[in-house]
């Protein structure tokens, strides 16, 4: 492992660990173990930086994101982030702190791993939501626990939770707000992997390794192309961003990589940096049809 420096202003503290290990896979971890990893407004805003930042840094292939101990997160602070009277004398609302951190696990374009190694109850769940992938322990507990605390739904997890098992399963999951085992919903798509608790974190790792094996900004451009879909209206608009995405992709270095590294039969070496790719420009293209 190593420790983080410039371009990555990270600074590390007690309620999160993150190390970035050799194969460019870093290791983000809630660590208040004593608490259940129990969110605060310190471990949000931590977050927050880690992932604006994330982009800008070509060492990070993956982030897999876990708890210390026996629990993932088992949701906001009652002391801090679950106390009524924080919220007493606020007369606007502003944006709030789950919400800002889904917004930056979602525009990051680095693959995100969930290692959900315990349970994971309202905040600890909602959490997870935006990441790319979810990897639970069986037996882990997971809650959305908003009815049974008076609140309205955070964490952008109202657009996030009905795309991932459907309107049906979410309403039941918030109205009813039970407390279920990760392997009772094993068939629900809000899991990708459900294995025994020891598993957890070697099966993120493994699966880290095999993405990050792979040229980094096809990777990139996969994540944005399918969040694009999800909010793109036709399959005019998508051809149109995909075409765009496809033309600059495939004058790329790695392009050339991979055909050669089929062609050879040998192990790939892609180089192309996720910094350099210019998301912002590929809905901005206008396609001319070309003539067969």
């Amino acid at each position: 492992t190593t420790s983080f420096s410039p371009p990555l202003m990270f600074r590390l503290v007690f309620c999160v660990h993150l190390v970035l290990k050799h194969s460019g896979i870093v290791i983000l971890t809630l660590n208040r173990p004593t608490k259940l990893n129990a969110f605060t407004l310190e471990m949000g805003e931590k977050l927050i930086e880690f992932f604006e930042a994330a982009n800008g840094d070509d060492r990070i292939k993956s982030i897999i994101v876990t708890g210390a101990g026996s629990a993932f997160c088992a949701g906001g602070d009652f002391k801090e982030l679950m106390n009524p009277e924080r919220f007493k004398n606020l007369e606007v609302a502003s944006p709030e702190i789950g919400g800002r951190i889904a917004m930056s696990i979602y525009r990051c374009h680095k693959p995100v791993i969930a290692a959900i190694n315990g349970h994971a109850i309202g905040m600890g769940i909602v959490l997870t939501l935006p990441m790319h992938i979810r990897i639970v322990a069986e037996d882990a507990k997971i809650c959305f626990a908003f009815a049974k605390r008076g609140l309205s739904m955070e964490g952008c997890s109202s657009w996030f939770l009905p795309r991932l098992v459907g309107p049906g399963k979410a309403w039941q999951w918030l109205f009813a707000a039970p407390t279920f085992l990760a392997k009772e919903e094993r068939h629900s798509a809000l899991f990708n992997y459900v294995v025994p608790a020891s598993e957890v974190i070697n099966t993120a790792m493994a699966l880290a390794r095999e993405i990050s094996s792979k040229s980094a900004t096809s990777v990139a451009t996969s994540s944005f192309l399918i969040k694009q879909g999800l909010t793109s209206n036709t399959p005019d608009t998508m051809h149109t961003i995909e075409s765009a995405c496809f033309h600059w992709m495939a004058q790329r270095r790695d392009f050339v990589e991979g055909v050669a590294n089929f062609l050879q039969n040998r192990p790939s070496d892609f180089q192309d940096k996720v910094s350099l790719v210019p998301f912002g420009t590929f809905s901005e293209k206008q396609i001319v049809p070309s003539k067969l």
